[in-house]
């Protein structure tokens, strides 16, 4: 709406539409040798209760990949660039593009979700305690806790890169110890978070730990695992033929696994 001031000066008032997620994600910037990962991985995550995606892509083609969830309004791309290919800038860490496009992501959306998950696609929630995600946040939710964080689990194969894998639970093992899992990632509930970094945030309300028993983030990276990978992802194959099933549904092709 719009009105006209003394002096011939107009004011116009923009109102967005009123939506507030409880849980959405937004990814690191993302270049395009793993978009082939992005489907299968926004389906799980929406059938386990994440409602909104927020795809940073550092380059273009990513659409062709999730047309489907762009066109029912759960996911959208955002084109951020690396400051690293800007001649002015002095930097060349990689984390500290990821870190700025988090916190972009914290103020777009601190009015407009009440968590935010930051996880990158190779790394998938398996959920233990709880059938859905909502509901290992909801005790935590307008309480004074700015995160709760979730420990990374390593899994791996002993390829050099992905391939065309698109269901990565379906290859990866990890080692029957887990000592070096020392990693851990925020979902932050986003009104009460400043600052956020890769794995902490850094000026907010304090952060709650979750069991590892309960909730835990799968990180499979090829070609991290050492000779012992014997330990087989069978809690994640659970998953599988349903996601298989959706995936076939959306894109009318087999996908591989």
């Amino acid at each position: 709406t719009c009105t006209q001031h003394v002096g011939g000066l107009q004011v116009c008032q923009f109102h967005e539409p009123e939506r507030r997620d409880f849980l959405v994600t937004c990814t690191q910037p993302m270049n395009s040798n793993v978009f082939h990962l992005v489907a299968p991985w926004i389906e799980h995550h929406r059938r386990i209760g994440m409602e909104r995606f927020y795809l940073y892509a550092e380059h273009l083609g990513l659409e062709k990949h999730v047309a489907p969830f762009l066109k029912s309004n759960i996911s959208e791309i955002r084109m951020w660039m690396d400051p690293r290919k800007n001649s002015y800038w002095p930097i060349t860490f990689r984390p500290l593009s990821q870190v700025a496009a988090m916190n972009d992501c914290v103020y777009r959306l601190m009015d407009h979700a009440k968590w935010i998950a930051f996880f990158d696609v190779d790394e998938w929630f398996h959920p233990f305690k709880h059938a859905t995600l909502p509901q290992f946040f909801q005790p935590f939710t307008d309480k004074d806790v700015g995160a709760v964080q979730v420990w990374t689990w390593y899994f791996s194969h002993r390829a050099k890169d992905d391939g065309a894998e698109m269901l990565l639970s379906s290859n990866y093992k990890r080692e029957s110890s887990v000592t070096d899992r020392r990693r851990s990632k925020n979902i932050i509930q986003a009104q009460k978070v400043q600052i956020i970094s890769v794995h902490k945030v850094m000026f907010g309300a304090r952060t709650e730990p979750l069991s590892e028993h309960d909730l835990r983030l799968n990180h499979y990276r090829a070609g991290y695992g050492k000779s012992s990978l014997t330990v087989d992802d069978d809690g994640m194959h659970q998953y599988e033929p349903s996601l298989i099933s959706s995936l076939q549904r959306y894109y009318s092709r087999t996908v591989p696994g």
